[in-house]
């Protein structure tokens, strides 16, 4: 017999750690789509419309790609991600 919302159990989300496009990246499989975005020269609003988020939520995903990554700016983010994997 079923307990009482035992079929839900598989659709939840499980919170904790960001997916990442492949184990042992450095960032999240979201932050790799900001990014790329970035690297397209679109703007936080612009970025927030299509990925149907907030801008504030943009910015964050950026302050965290520059912390992880270690650089100050979306040049510098751009650069050091995409030279960093471009032989992968």
């Amino acid at each position: 017999m079923m307990m009482k919302n035992e079929h839900l159990k598989s659709k939840r989300v499980k919170r904790g750690r960001p997916k990442t496009s492949d184990r042992g990246k450095l960032l999240s499989t979201r932050e790799e789509d900001i990014l790329i975005e970035l690297k397209a020269g679109k703007t936080y609003s612009q970025i927030a419309e299509t990925h149907f988020i907030s801008m504030d939520t943009v910015k964050t995903h950026a302050k965290n790609i520059y912390k992880k990554l270690e650089v100050n700016n979306r040049t510098q983010a751009v650069n050091k991600f995409f030279d960093h994997n471009q032989g992968k």
